[in-house]
C-alpha cells in the first residue's frame, strides 16, 4: 500500500510540473516583455555566465558585463539561445508568472495582462518613433530618457509639445502596469 501511496504521490508532484511548463510555454512565450526592452533596459551576467559565448551568440557584453535589452537573441516570441541563455535569464520569474505558478491569477487572466501591456508598450514605442526616435535596438526606458533631454534642451512647437506630453501620460500608464504586473522591487536586473 505505501508504494501506491508514493507513486500516486509521485504522479502528483509530475503533473503540477508539468502544468508548471505549461504556464511557461503559455505566458512567457505570449509575453516577452523582460527580453524585448520594456521592463529592464540591460542584464548583468552572473558568476558562471560565458561572455566570450553569449557574444558569440550576437549579444553585445559591454565592460561592465550587461548585455542591452531588447536582447538581440530574442526574436520577437522566443529566445534563439535559450539553452545558453544567461543565468538571471534562467533564474527570473516574473510576478505574473508566480502568480499564476501559485493559482493566485489565472492564465487567461495573465494573457489579458500581457496583451494590455504589450499594447501600452507599443503606444510608447509609437510615439516615441514620432516624436524621432525610431532605433528599436534601444530599451524603451533608455529612448525616453533620450528623447526627454532632446526635447528639454530644444525649445519644442506646441504639437511637439503636446505630443511629448502624451508620451509622457503614456510611459507612466507603462511603468504602473509593469510595477504592478511583472515585477517586485528586488526583481531588478
Amino acid at each position: 500500500m505505501k508504494v501506491k501511496q508514493d507513486n500516486d504521490r509521485i504522479r502528483v508532484v509530475r503533473a503540477a510540473a508539468g502544468q508548471a511548463r505549461s504556464v511557461a510555454s503559455e505566458i512567457c512565450i505570449g509575453c516577452g516583455l523582460c527580453c524585448d526592452g520594456s521592463i529592464f533596459a540591460d542584464v548583468k551576467l552572473q558568476t558562471g555566465d560565458r561572455p566570450d559565448m553569449l557574444k558569440s551568440y550576437g549579444l553585445q557584453i559591454s565592460s561592465a558585463k550587461r548585455f542591452c535589452q531588447p536582447c538581440a537573441a530574442f526574436n520577437g516570441q522566443r529566445c534563439e539561445i535559450y539553452s545558453g541563455r544567461p543565468t538571471y535569464c534562467r533564474q527570473f520569474e516574473c510576478l505574473l508568472y508566480k502568480r499564476v505558478k501559485s493559482g493566485e491569477t489565472s492564465t487567461a487572466a495573465a494573457l489579458r495582462i500581457i496583451k494590455k501591456t504589450k499594447a501600452a508598450a507599443h503606444k510608447v514605442r509609437s510615439i516615441l518613433s514620432n516624436l524621432g526616435d525610431a532605433d528599436e535596438h534601444v530599451s524603451i526606458g533608455k529612448r525616453f530618457r533620450q528623447t526627454t533631454q532632446r526635447i528639454q534642451h530644444y525649445r519644442p512647437d506646441n504639437e511637439t509639445a503636446a505630443r511629448y506630453g502624451e508620451l509622457t501620460v503614456a510611459m507612466h500608464e507603462l511603468n504602473l502596469v509593469i510595477r504592478e504586473h511583472f515585477y517586485a522591487s528586488q526583481d531588478k536586473a
